[in-house]
């Protein structure tokens, strides 16, 4: 186990919270989630690239034609691990993130874990990752929300944190 991991109290007996960093997680989990905008552009792609069979054309048009998904949302990308891609940030906004756009994510998030009988999802604190949102209060949200939702299937969060391999250490309070 690296040096980086922690096991945090859930204030859910049956949901355990560990933080791992990005490049070390612990455990292999069935669902990553990643910080979106509402047209679906700031998560990655998944590894592997595939050429496109539409013409330029098409995909402009397609482009051109889409519409926003509503903030608070959750798109599910199909694969394994899923994508959960949790819509928490409108770029036509400033800041592009809103806190009950974040809580409502979460809501939706551990309905969508439940719907899909997910016991593993590895997520980072929603907000902080494309946005400002302070890690404490970050925290204190996603706690609140896994209270409120007391999630059935969900057994593990693992908390990712980004950035630098030195900085990656969440503390909760």
């Amino acid at each position: 186990m690296a040096e980086n991991n922690h096991t945090l109290s859930s204030p859910l007996d049956s949901v355990r919270i560990i933080a791992a960093p990005e490049h070390d997680p612990l455990l292999e989990t069935q669902a990553w989630v990643l910080e979106e905008d509402t047209f679906l552009v700031l998560s990655p792609p998944p590894a592997t690239i595939k050429i496109p069979s539409e013409s330029m054309v098409q995909i402009m048009i397609e482009a051109i034609d889409s519409l926003p998904v509503l903030p608070g949302s959750i798109v599910v990308k199909k694969g394994y691990p899923l994508r959960l891609l949790a819509v928490v940030h409108d770029l036509n906004h400033e800041p592009t993130w809103r806190v009950e756009w974040i809580g409502t994510a979460y809501q939706k998030l551990f309905k969508e874990c439940d719907e899909r009988r997910i016991h593993t999802v590895a997520l980072p604190l929603l907000g902080t990752v494309h946005g400002s949102l302070d890690e404490n209060i970050a925290s204190e949200l996603l706690l609140h929300s896994l209270r409120q939702a007391s999630p059935l299937y969900l057994r593990t969060l693992q908390l990712i944190k980004p950035g630098k391999k030195e900085d990656q250490v969440y503390t909760m309070e």
